[in-house]
């Protein structure tokens, strides 16, 4: 995160939440600007998953695992990295499917 912020695409929207909800469902409620809430969250896929979440507390998928890797350790020192929401759209994959797509701004905190 050079100068402290990094903007990224969110992964795993078109996934189902472990409560059978809908990532697709919850992301049609989310607008721009919003503010997230990131979430140092081992799986077994990934010790540094960081699960990305609404102030509601649905989750709408976790960071790329790239990104994960060098923000699970500020999270974990009890620093704060701020998400927020810059983009809501939609894009064609390689198999003609439309994919949501969610872009954030992360802010790594001074403090």
């Amino acid at each position: 995160m050079t100068k402290g912020q990094f903007e990224t695409n969110i992964a795993g929207i078109t996934y189902k939440n472990d409560d059978g909800s809908s990532r697709e469902e919850i992301m049609k409620k989310c607008t721009i600007g919003e503010k997230l809430t990131l979430t140092h969250t081992p799986i077994k896929q990934d010790k540094n998953a960081v699960k990305v979440t609404r102030y509601t507390g649905e989750q709408i998928g976790w960071l790329h695992d790239f990104v994960a890797k060098e923000i699970a350790p500020i999270l974990d020192k009890g620093k704060t990295v701020a998400a927020e929401i810059t983009e809501l759209s939609t894009f064609i994959n390689e198999s003609g499917k439309r994919m949501p797509k969610c872009r954030i701004l992360l802010t790594k905190s001074n403090h």
